[in-house]
């Protein structure tokens, strides 16, 4: 990320570099006393890390629901140069959104851990919610069950 000024002065950044996301405002610790600060997020710097250098307590930023919305659109008219509305883009990672809730349950369900996550996702096995006899694959109900897979996780079934 690179601190800019101004976001009313944000330039092609703003306009029309699609390599770009704009982060107004965001509140930034300096010298103990916090203030706000904008930046952009330059997606040709992306790199992949190990989570362990994650620490929560360093975290500069954190999207809001739109805001992750917002940086998808952006994100897929950089890759694919397309445009494209937010709804648009909602509808076309609404998956990934849901391996996300899933994904959630899970952590919530394992003690923080993701260990095994992967398996059960592509592992055929009976939930009797989708199929009492036969076994099924879960991820492929994150498209319309995601209610049953999160109740599967966390053990609470309906009645």
């Amino acid at each position: 990320m690179t601190e800019v000024p101004h976001y009313d002065n944000f330039g092609p950044e703003r306009a029309g570099a699609m390599d770009k996301f704009a982060l107004p405002d965001l509140p930034v610790l300096l010298g103990g006393k916090e203030t706000v600060a904008s930046h952009v997020a330059d997606f040709g710097r992306l790199v992949s890390i190990p989570n362990r250098y994650l620490h929560t307590s360093r975290r500069m930023a954190c999207l809001s629901h739109l805001g992750l919305g917002l940086l998808a659109k952006r994100l897929l008219r950089f890759q694919i140069r397309m445009p494209s509305t937010l709804a648009n883009t909602t509808a076309y990672t609404f998956r990934q959104w849901n391996e996300s809730f899933v994904m959630q349950a899970w952590i919530r369900s394992n003690g923080g851990s993701l260990k095994g996550f992967s398996d059960w996702l592509r592992t055929p096995q009976v939930i009797p919610a989708l199929d009492p006899v036969h076994p099924v694959v879960p991820g492929d109900y994150l498209d319309g069950a995601l209610d049953v897979l999160i109740e599967e996780i966390s053990g609470k079934r309906p009645e």
